[in-house]
């Protein structure tokens, strides 16, 4: 009997032993081989966000970026060329999202060049669309100067995502044969200017749904939320329609999914995250939802990722779903049970799944 118990303690040690090795090698300082970030172009032709990634200070967000690289297909065979100058921040924003999606565990098949990316899992098949709002270089709202009311830019901030997405239902995808009868999402990140990426997902939930919220205070002090039609908003003396889902053509648009955190922070800390042994010290700070029916302000949080009481991130954390009211092929919000989700029922705007720790804006910064 005691030689029975000497050898299961003995193989218990055994075990334990090889946890910590598989825990150790999983922490340790990662060097994957450059492929994103081994020079294919001139330097003078390297875009400014390219560069700061190259630095020290960001050495765990480049690592995680060539880990996440390993699974992803080129199937247009410019990504690293775009990444490395004009189209940094789009391409980024498609490694996220093909990130994210193996997190799910959706079978992603790449051999169809549009929509960007076509998702399987279980017995459902949906097709996803990278959108993002870039710099207008020309155009009406090239010419505007944004003063510094909150109106004004808020207004602003619905237009560049007005014209990104009414382009994208030019294209039509849902008449691609492979399309049809499917669900299609719209992929939505903002990098327009300086501040779009400071702003939560508000400005798109009424532009979405063509309405404008207020809230006031009842006899009995307890928070009620109004809306009203906002068919458009006015930029520049140029009314621009709003309520996307509302307008013609665009039944076929199941969901649009939003982050305003999709960004060379989200690596990083991602990366510091995974291995800790990164000498970075990596600080978040920002706004969070707060969990109270009668709050008009969010949380504030402060940590140090990696802490031990830090909160734990996931490639999801910071996206939302946003459904379409009227879809001819509605998206299955199984398909994506961690994440919140967003309805027009009833004459109401709710949400539903918001995780404990739901971030809506924040800062990032790191120091070696």
């Amino acid at each position: 009997m005691a030689g029975k118990n000497n050898a299961r303690a003995k193989e218990l040690k055994r075990k334990r032993r090889e946890a910590r090795k598989i825990k150790e090698e999983q922490c340790a300082i990662p060097n994957y081989a450059k492929r994103l970030f081994k020079p294919i172009v001139d330097e003078s032709k390297h875009s400014k966000d390219y560069k700061v990634v190259t630095q020290r200070g960001y050495v765990p967000a480049a690592q995680m970026m060539e880990k996440c690289f390993k699974h992803f297909n080129d199937k247009d065979g410019n990504f690293v060329e775009q990444f490395q100058t004009t189209g940094f921040s789009p391409r980024l924003w498609e490694l996220y999202l093909n990130t994210f999606f193996v997190s799910e565990g959706f079978s992603i098949d790449g051999s169809m060049a549009s929509p960007d990316f076509c998702l399987s899992k279980a017995d459902s098949t949906i097709f996803v669309e990278a959108v993002t709002t870039n710099k207008s270089e020309t155009g009406h709202l090239a010419n505007i100067e944004i003063g510094n009311s909150f109106e004004e830019q808020r207004k602003f901030h619905i237009a560049q995502m007005s014209k990104t997405l009414w382009s994208k239902v030019q294209k039509k995808y849902w008449d691609k044969d492979h399309v049809k009868g499917l669900p299609l999402i719209f992929a939505l990140e903002c990098f327009h200017d300086e501040k779009s990426l400071l702003w939560s997902d508000s400005p798109l939930i009424d532009y979405l749904y063509g309405k404008s919220f207020s809230w006031h205070r009842d006899e009995n002090n307890q928070l009620v939320i109004e809306n009203s039609d906002e068919t458009s908003v006015d930029i520049g003396g140029k009314p621009i329609p709003s309520g996307l889902f509302n307008l013609e053509g665009t039944r076929n648009i199941s969901a649009v999914i939003f982050s305003n955190s999709a960004t060379v922070s989200k690596f990083l800390r991602m990366g510091k995250q995974k291995w800790p042994k990164f000498p970075h010290v990596v600080t978040r700070m920002g706004t969070s939802y707060k969990h109270d029916k009668n709050a008009t302000t969010p949380d504030l949080f402060h940590y140090e990722v990696g802490n031990f009481d830090s909160p734990k991130e996931s490639w999801g954390s910071g996206l939302t779903v946003f459904h379409n009211p009227n879809a001819s092929f509605p998206l299955d919000p199984m398909l994506f049970p961690d994440l919140p989700q967003g309805y027009y029922r009833d004459g109401n705007f709710v949400m539903v799944g918001i995780p404990p720790f739901h971030p809506m804006t924040s800062i990032t910064t790191v120091r070696t």
